[in-house]
């Protein structure tokens, strides 16, 4: 899948929405071709790459609108706008989309054609943080803006490692008594095992 964001003034909008579209690569032997097979409508990513997932395709942008697409036909499923904006690329296992807001919430969604939003997580209240150094002053006000959109701690991606998600998947699972979640360890891809 392709992403591209229309700029911050809108200036590569034409352009942008083209690229954002499926495109498959196939090597016939003597070379590669590229082909596109469809195209996202209306979705408008800015940093985060888009995901495949259980066959649906799965766009964010920067003020936390998901664009979902039906991966095989590029049909919208839907566009929605969750309680924060997102940098970091969204993250799928099992029957969760991962969402991991710029200011530290991290928004879990029910994978599928409807969009729905099991939990909200902090990952670390502001207070708590250590003090940061002033940041010099600005000269303009473009430079100020830009300098207050990074001026508190910005989440701007995400490591996962196995046994990250092992503990996670079990806490939430507890946690989360309302929410039907089959009580599954992700250890390895290729693993799966019970509690």
């Amino acid at each position: 899948m392709g992403k591209a964001s229309p700029g911050r003034n809108g200036e590569n909008a034409g352009s942008a929405a083209q690229s954002n579209c499926l495109v498959q690569v196939t090597n016939d032997g003597s070379g590669y071709s590229a082909r596109k097979l469809w195209v996202a409508e209306g979705a408008f990513p800015a940093w985060a790459f888009p995901i495949m997932h259980g066959g649906l395709a799965y766009w964010i942008n920067r003020s936390g609108v998901v664009y979902c697409f039906d991966a095989e036909t590029g049909e919208k499923v839907f566009t929605e706008r969750t309680k924060q904006s997102c940098w970091a690329t969204p993250f799928a296992i099992d029957d969760r989309i991962y969402l991991f807001g710029k200011d530290g919430v991290t928004t879990v969604l029910n994978a599928g054609r409807e969009f729905q939003t099991l939990v909200e997580n902090v990952t670390w209240n502001p207070e708590s943080l250590p003090a940061e150094s002033p940041m010099p002053e600005e000269n303009s006000e473009a430079r100020r803006q830009a300098s207050a959109m990074f001026s508190k701690p910005t989440l701007y991606g995400y490591a996962v490692t196995s046994d990250a998600f092992c503990s996670y998947r079990k806490s939430y699972s507890m946690l989360s008594p309302t929410v039907q979640c089959k009580p599954t360890l992700i250890c390895n891809p290729s693993q799966k095992k019970s509690p």
